[in-house]
């Protein structure tokens, strides 16, 4: 090894070792406030700026960012792997709910089944709401329950729901997208960037999917109560652009973070694509990565 050779190494393993140290001690300080964050150290940032390759600066196992106009391809990377979809499976719910015409006046109530292994619902079984904000705290907060409530308020069993899912994915040409029920908590529904693109397209061709998608919070009361809550959307970027035209996101263990994202950029809408991000940090930074070559 030469002397330059030497040199180059000593001052990698060198910032290697204030990085290390610096994240020991960052994350002590803030393990009891930050829940699921996960902030890249200075190695890791270096890395970054010198490696131009966009493609293995993602952290996703599959992404894609493509112009809604004309279809085009912009940026990818393993955009044809078939992956765990986690919540944006709502998105074909709210699809095939919206093909049902319902009365979104209509009040539905929740049951006990509807709560079962939900996860993280802010609902509760005996409470009667309308389809109208059911709908919103699905794809808003991404409600589990709220999806299953509408889903039998369709008049369809759960299995028939999820083939008139299927059947919208074989119509817009699918094929290695699945899907076994309508919240996304089965590791079994799955998809790939590429596909998961498409249908997001399709979900945004209806106006009020994209309405409910673009709000940063739904104000709701449950029937009969007193209280109104406040549902925040858990698309943080809403929360920080203009420009979003909608998104969903999505998280179980198996499919790791997930995130469909419609920006307008100089005139242009695009969707990017995120599936299997790391952590909840990565999914963002690899969107505006993402959407940073739209603008190129």
């Amino acid at each position: 090894m030469n002397r330059f050779s030497k040199k180059i190494l000593f001052y990698v393993l060198a910032i290697w070792t204030i990085s290390a140290i610096y994240s020991a001690v960052a994350n002590t300080h803030r393990a009891s406030t930050i829940r699921f964050e996960d902030k890249p150290g200075l190695f890791e940032l270096l890395l970054d700026t010198i490696d131009s390759g966009s493609g293995r600066r993602l952290k996703s196992k599959s992404a894609i960012l493509i112009d809604l106009g004309n279809g085009e391809v912009i940026a990818r990377k393993n955009e044809g792997k078939v992956c765990s979809i986690a919540s944006l499976t709502k998105l074909a719910t709210a699809i095939v709910y919206l093909r049902t015409a319902p009365d979104f006046f209509e009040v539905e109530t929740v049951t006990a089944e509807d709560r079962l292994g939900a996860g993280r619902s802010r609902l509760y079984a005996g409470e009667k709401l309308t389809r109208f904000d059911l709908f919103h705290l699905m794809l808003i907060s991404s409600d589990n329950a709220a999806a299953r409530v509408l889903a039998r308020a369709s008049g369809f069993s759960r299995e028939e729901f999820a083939g008139k899912m299927n059947e919208l994915a074989s119509e817009l040409g699918l094929a290695n997208t699945r899907f076994i029920e309508p919240t996304g908590l089965d590791n079994g529904n799955v998809s790939t960037a590429s596909e998961m693109a498409v249908l997001f397209k399709a979900a945004l061709e209806y106006n009020f999917i994209t309405d409910v998608i673009s709000q940063k919070n739904h104000t709701y009361k449950p029937i009969d109560s007193d209280r109104q809550y406040v549902a925040y959307n858990t698309n943080r970027l809403l929360y920080g652009r203009d420009d979003i035209i909608g998104g969903k996101t999505g998280y179980i263990r198996q499919s790791g973070y997930c995130l469909a994202l419609g920006v307008e950029i100089d005139g242009r809408d695009v969707a990017a694509i995120i599936l299997g991000a790391p952590s909840n940090n990565y999914r963002y930074r690899d969107a505006a990565r993402l959407l940073a070559m739209a603008g190129e």
